[in-house]
């Protein structure tokens, strides 16, 4: 790879980078939505196994449907920034912050991805 190839590269995944953090330190500080119902219905249809947890390949499966996915890179530091115990799972509290930062990203309401996963 040339010098200056590696060099945009660089600066390309920067610019990811804190376009993601620009969306967690968004997403940390907005209000708990009033309305918890899309959030409820998006995380019961992904909820496939019936475990009250989500998996990051059911995140990713979910994401696949959009008509621009985020970049698996993205979603992957949004999983992780949500999964607050460290369980590897994303439970319904720590989804509903995830669907807040995923809409965010991807422009979309929680409800428009459903329809979108279905």
């Amino acid at each position: 790879m040339f010098k200056g190839a590696a060099h945009t590269v660089r600066e390309k995944n920067k610019e990811e980078e804190d376009k993601v953090m620009t969306i967690l330190k968004a997403t940390s500080s907005a209000s708990f939505p009033t309305d918890t119902e899309p959030f409820k219905e998006a995380f019961a249809l992904m909820d496939s196994r019936g475990g009250g947890v989500i998996s990051i390949e059911a995140i990713y499966e979910f994401c696949e449907t959009f008509p621009t996915p985020p970049p698996p890179m993205h979603i992957r530091k949004l999983y992780s920034y949500f999964d607050e115990d460290g369980s590897g799972d994303i439970d319904p509290e720590e989804f509903i912050g995830l669907c807040m930062a995923l809409e965010r990203l991807t422009g979309l309401k929680t409800g428009i991805m459903c329809d979108h996963f279905k």
